[in-house]
């Protein structure tokens, strides 16, 4: 597992859930999606945020170790909104890498861009 010298990678995702939903999605989330994500290798902090303004109502933030993590089995054993999913809607994911401290990207684990 490949550590990055230049700070922890950044993880969003923001949806919409439908209103007849909303309360037993939110629920999920916080008793079981959230501590189920963050017991995957490599996934550090993670936290949720409704929207103030335009765009998906509800998002969550997380700091990972890497892109490594996405490839973990127990990543791929807890990832997606399980019976949710048909009430999703608006899903976006945003995923970050830190810049360097010189403000140069880090180099990448493939190899030159």
């Amino acid at each position: 597992m490949p550590a990055n010298a230049a700070g922890p990678y950044i993880h969003i995702v923001r949806v919409d859930i439908a209103p007849e939903q909303e309360a037993a999605f939110n629920r999920w989330y916080d008793e079981v999606h959230l501590p189920a994500i963050l017991s995957c290798p490599g996934w550090l902090t993670g936290s949720r945020y409704k929207a103030i303004d335009d765009g998906p109502a509800y998002a969550a933030v997380y700091t990972i170790a890497g892109d490594w993590v996405y490839d973990t089995p127990e990543f791929e054993a807890v990832k997606g909104f399980m019976a949710f999913t048909p009430f999703v809607s608006h899903f976006t994911r945003l995923r970050l890498a830190p810049l360097a401290p010189t403000g140069a990207p880090p180099e990448s684990t493939n190899g030159p861009a």
